[in-house]
This record gives C-alpha cells, sequence and structure tokens, in this order.
C-alpha cells in the first residue's frame, strides 16, 4: 500500500467517525419521520453507504494494490 493512499484512508477515516460522533449524530437526533422512517436511521445508513462507496472509490482508483 502507498504512503499516499494510507494517508487518503486514514483521512477519510477520521472523517467518517466525526460523522458517526456524538456532536455530530445528535443532528439528526430528532423525532422526525421521512416516509415513516426515522431521520436518524436514514441519516446512519447514508453515512454508512457513503463510507462504503468511498472507500471503494478510492481502492479502485488506485488498481486495488493487495499488497504484493
Amino acid at each position: 500500500m502507498s504512503k499516499q493512499l494510507a494517508k487518503l484512508l486514514v483521512v477519510m477515516f477520521t472523517v467518517f467517525l466525526l460523522l458517526f460522533h456524538f456532536p455530530i449524530i445528535t443532528i439528526a437526533n430528532v423525532s422526525s419521520y421521512i416516509n415513516g422512517i426515522p431521520v436518524f436511521f436514514i441519516y446512519l445508513f447514508v453515512v454508512w453507504s457513503l463510507l462504503i462507496f468511498s472507500i471503494y472509490l478510492v481502492v479502485k482508483k488506485t488498481g486495488g494494490d493487495h499488497g504484493d
């Protein structure tokens, strides 16, 4: 794994960790619903999906180096 890829993944980890951290996550903790689904669960699913998709894009862009 290149140093640039490692640094990018660490930055992504930090950003998404902050999005799941207490002060930020309470923004979505309201008693509102979108199509019968609580906003909090939609927030969790969207952030989680963005995390997976962004990691996929980074690994795909770098060629998916397996460390061989």
